[in-house]
């Protein structure tokens, strides 16, 4: 084996180490035994070196020199290939260039690093926009360059390029047939960017520069591209999971959509009981009851009979006033049961007062498990200085088990004579949209979950195979 000569006077260089800048930790140099030279990763005599630490994986990619295949509906063979290691990292950080060739002699290049893969086609002019770049570099700041271009036939320059992501790439295998002429531990200078919303990579190699354009592929169509047998079943186990994947996102899709246009519907689309208020027996109006001190007014009304057509389903119940009826002073409650006529202990035709009605819709309201019975209360409207609170209306809602005939029984206590024809009540059957988004939420959550594991299965890497 030659030994490694340090180019400054032409001593040995053996491994050595040195206390790195951030003082925290070692790192690995070259050293001349002669003149005590020191070489780190930015010197091509460190990569000749230490050559063993980038290339002990250079066996695991699926390509290898020798392959045939299409990409783009293009024929290639993979003649050769150049290993990468990025200078400016301290720890290993290696991509791998294939050098891919037409029939006609043009060049192509595959790159992969850390599980993905590109494909990178030199750049054509097409038409007027004449693709000439001059690289830029402010000489007060190096590691900021800019790109410019000259388009059109009179060669007017457009805006530079200014976001330019520049590296540089240490050579650590050459193997095959490479286009440009290179050794072990020369650096090639790369700037990546974006033109028109492409991506580009100019890559300058021995004072040559090229514009390469970029785009994403996968390992499957690389795969298959090349026909490389010993991955084609597992290859297509894992493109057959991807298909079947994306098909379930988009039935779960669709059934979100279902789901939300259920719910807008429902929630514009109540149908209302119309003939709630069509019947109407005041049983007593504004009786006083209590002391003159502490006297309120009760009022008693039954609503009905009315059909309700569809049992299981949910009901919304208003109570609502007419503003203008009533003083900022005044206080309103209620008790309201709604019942069904088979409950009835008596029909309300053999009750003719108010007392006797009372006495009935009590007993109701004390019943065990009133399936069909239901009661509540709560304030209309208050304007006093305890609870300063306006309310119009009041809401509920409730589900009906059983269709059939039904009765509104409503108690009205204030503590001023009232307008009862002031107070209305209305119902509509809702299947609320709370629970249609919330279906519609779930199948967000499947589709997205759905996608996410297509692009797992889409985007798989080598180790997966296995």
């Amino acid at each position: 084996m030659k030994t490694l000569r340090c180019h400054n006077c032409g001593g040995e260089l053996v491994r050595g180490s040195r206390i790195s800048k951030y003082k925290d930790r070692t790192e690995q140099v070259v050293r001349c035994l002669q003149c005590n030279s020191e070489f780190d990763q930015y010197s091509g005599e460190y990569y000749i070196e230490f050559i063993d630490s980038f290339i002990f994986d250079k066996d695991s990619s699926v390509l290898e020199i020798g392959l045939k295949g299409q990409l783009n509906d293009i024929e290639y063979e993979i003649v050769g290939r150049v290993r990468y290691q990025d200078e400016s990292s301290y720890e290993k950080s290696t991509w791998d260039e294939w050098i891919l060739k037409t029939p006609d002699g043009n060049f192509s290049y595959i790159v992969e690093e850390n599980d993905k893969i590109y494909f990178y086609q030199e750049y054509k002019n097409v038409g007027s926009d004449r693709l000439r770049p001059t690289i830029s570099i402010n000489k007060t700041e190096q590691k900021n360059p800019s790109i410019e271009f000259e388009v059109g036939a009179d060669r007017l320059r457009s805006p530079s390029v200014k976001k330019i992501l520049s590296y540089t790439g240490r050579i650590v295998i050459i193997e095959g047939d490479i286009p440009c002429k290179v050794e072990i531990g020369d650096g090639v200078q790369f700037y990546d960017f974006k033109r028109h919303g492409e991506d580009y990579t100019l890559k300058r190699c021995n004072k040559t520069d090229i514009i390469l354009s970029c785009e994403r592929i996968s390992l499957s169509e690389l795969i298959v591209g090349f026909n490389i047998e010993k991955f084609q079943n597992n290859c297509n186990r894992m493109n057959n999971k991807q298909r079947s994947l994306k098909q379930e996102s988009r039935v779960y899709a669709v059934s979100m959509i279902i789901a939300l246009i259920l719910s807008a519907y429902n929630f514009f689309g109540d149908i209302p009981i119309k003939e709630i208020m069509n019947s109407k027996s005041v049983l007593s109006e504004n009786l006083a009851v209590g002391d003159d001190g502490d006297k309120v007014y009760e009022s008693q009304i039954v609503y009905g009979s009315f059909d309700v057509p569809e049992k299981n389903r949910l009901y919304n119940v208003t109570i609502s006033i007419d503003n203008s009826k009533f003083l900022e002073t005044e206080v309103l409650t209620f008790r309201l049961m709604f019942i069904n006529e088979d409950r009835l202990p008596e029909t309300l035709a053999e009750k003719n007062d108010a007392v006797s009605l009372k006495e009935t819709f009590d007993r109701i309201d004390a019943f065990l498990n009133p399936i069909e019975s239901y009661a509540v209360s709560g304030y209309i409207y208050s304007a006093d200085d305890n609870m300063p609170v306006y309310r119009l209306s009041k809401e509920f809602n409730f589900v009906v088990d059983e269709s059939g005939k039904y009765y509104f029984y409503l108690e009205i206590f204030s503590n001023c004579i009232i307008d009862i024809d002031s107070i209305a009540i209305s119902m509509s059957r809702t299947d609320s949209s709370r629970y249609y988004l919330l279906t519609a939420f779930i199948f967000f959550i499947l589709c997205g979950v759905c996608i996410k594991r297509s692009r797992y299965y889409k985007e798989f890497t080598k180790s997966m195979l296995k």
